[in-house]
């Protein structure tokens, strides 16, 4: 893996962290604005995606750099979004609702989580199968989706006909990049240029939400 990626590759890779997380805090600021509670589980779950995002990039420049591969940085990818976008996913649900109790609020997200997290770590310590990563990563997926789809609904519902191509653009996307199985340098070039337009589209979309949150939503 260590010849497959060069140190641009690497570098490039931060670009999409950085959109997607920037994107990210436009949709807990938005969800803050509407329900503090929640914002502030959306937050945390803001957080915790862009965490993995950049400890996937780390371990890419170190692979680069000819440093010793870090399972944990590798790994962790998937564990802390599949974490992140439940939290995100749920706190943008509940920002409907008027304020609501923060035990009740964090109770439903953290036992997801908890439940996910000891399904994947029993097959990933106690057999030899690659069926956690497929847990986790299905949770990411189903749990991303939920976000979008709850986006593209508020941006058709307040006619906002650029931000709802931009979020289909990042769901489409999405479906694209999970059919690629080629992991030449070319492919990844190729993979991470559409993906850094991809988190651009969403960090753009979700500004042009922010700027109609300053409005009450129809």
């Amino acid at each position: 893996m260590k010849d497959e990626i060069n140190l641009p590759l690497a570098l490039q890779d931060l670009m999409p962290v950085t959109l997607f997380a920037i994107g990210l805090f436009f949709v807990a600021r938005m969800i803050s604005r509407k329900h503090k509670s929640a914002g502030n589980l959306a937050y945390f779950g803001g957080v915790l995606v862009t965490l993995g995002g950049v400890f996937k990039a780390s371990w890419k420049l170190i692979q680069a750099l000819g440093g010793a591969d870090i399972p944990f940085l590798n790994n962790s990818l998937f564990t802390l979004m599949s974490a992140g976008f439940i939290c995100l996913a749920w706190a943008l649900w509940k920002s409907r609702e008027d304020e609501t109790d923060a035990v009740k609020l964090w109770s439903v997200p953290l036992i997801l989580i908890s439940m996910v997290w000891l399904i994947a770590a029993y097959f990933g310590f106690f057999t030899e199968s690659r069926a956690w990563f497929f847990i986790l990563l299905g949770a990411t997926t189903l749990a991303n989706f939920a976000l979008l789809f709850q986006l593209i609904s508020l941006t058709y519902k307040n006619k906002l006909w650029l931000a709802l191509v931009l979020f289909l653009v990042n769901l489409t996307v999405i479906f694209i990049l999970a059919r690629g199985s080629d992991q030449t340098v070319t492919f990844q070039w190729i993979k991470q240029l559409i993906n850094t337009v991809s988190q651009a589209s969403f960090a753009i979309a979700s500004y042009i939400l922010l700027s109609k949150s300053l409005n009450r939503f129809s």
